[in-house]
């Protein structure tokens, strides 16, 4: 069953406004839980995760508005060995801002990279060590990591299946999958996988989206990943997954993640009805 206590925003929600005011949209929705991001201008970079607000000013928000930060999103490249040490000084500023605004998981991409030369076995390898490395990093503050699969081709790591392989060979028992509906759609990830596949205790958290284009897989992208407002437009099954998931024994958070640049045209009034109309659906499941 899905509530508003176990549901969550992204920061994608709400791109084109103030983390302030994407923090009292998710209170006025009456969610708990929110996601942040290092890459909303572009390019990543975590001196953008708190919109340029203290720790100490951003905890005052988060106070105010009853609000906590499920994740901070995201570490990319997690699975390539020449990008360890840069990601891992990525990961220790990261860590500093989640423990000081109190929240206990950082979330990691894949290498997104057409040319990239290494073989599916490399790929595995350089995963496992770096899930490793990032695995007793958090441990050893007391944090968790969610290994969210990129569905593109040019994806090094494309299905949860695999991503659940690494964590498992890395010993990563802080570590769970993220269910991206998109990209597991992307992926291949089938319905029939859910019910024969996936065990849900591996996964950390849900992101909701879906496309409303009818086009080819292979041409598809983030442009095309909007809230979801109507199941008979819903290209990619992701309601009957959500369906799947509120029914199963998942008891993490379904967050709303939809890309579409068209959501910086937003303003508030926009986002919140929006959201009103994606919540009723999904609370009616």
């Amino acid at each position: 069953m899905i509530t508003n206590s176990n549901l969550c925003l992204n920061r994608k929600v709400l791109p084109g406004l103030p983390v302030a005011e994407f923090i009292k949209l998710a209170h006025d929705l009456g969610i708990k839980h929110v996601e942040l991001r290092n890459d909303l201008a572009g390019a990543p970079n975590n001196a953008n995760i708190l919109d340029g607000m203290s720790i100490s000013e951003f905890n005052d928000l988060l106070t105010k508005y009853d609000v906590q930060v499920e994740d901070i999103n995201s570490i990319g490249n997690t699975d390539s060995l020449v990008q360890k040490n840069s990601n891992l000084d990525d990961l220790d500023e990261m860590i500093a801002i989640a423990k000081g605004i109190g929240a206990k998981k950082i979330l990691f991409c894949p290498v997104m990279d057409k040319n990239d030369p290494r073989s599916d076995n490399d790929k595995f390898s350089e995963g496992v060590k770096t899930i490793k490395l990032f695995s007793n990093r958090l441990q050893a503050e007391g944090m968790f990591g969610l290994f969210e699969t990129l569905g593109f081709p040019e994806s090094s790591i494309r299905t949860p299946f695999r991503a659940i392989d690494i964590i498992e060979a890395a010993n990563a028992t802080n570590f769970k999958v993220v269910a991206d509906l998109f990209h597991w759609f992307m992926g291949g990830v089938s319905p029939e996988d859910l019910f024969t596949k996936l065990d849900v205790a591996k996964v950390g958290l849900i992101h909701m989206s879906t496309v409303e284009v009818q086009l080819p897989k292979e041409e598809l992208s983030d442009q095309n990943r909007v809230l979801l407002r109507d199941p008979n437009q819903d290209a990619i099954s992701a309601y009957a997954s959500i369906n799947w998931f509120a029914n199963s024994d998942f008891r993490g958070l379904f967050s709303f993640e939809p890309f579409s640049d068209e959501l910086r045209k937003w303003d508030y009034k926009t986002a919140k009805n929006n959201l009103l109309t994606s919540i009723k659906l999904i609370e009616n499941i």
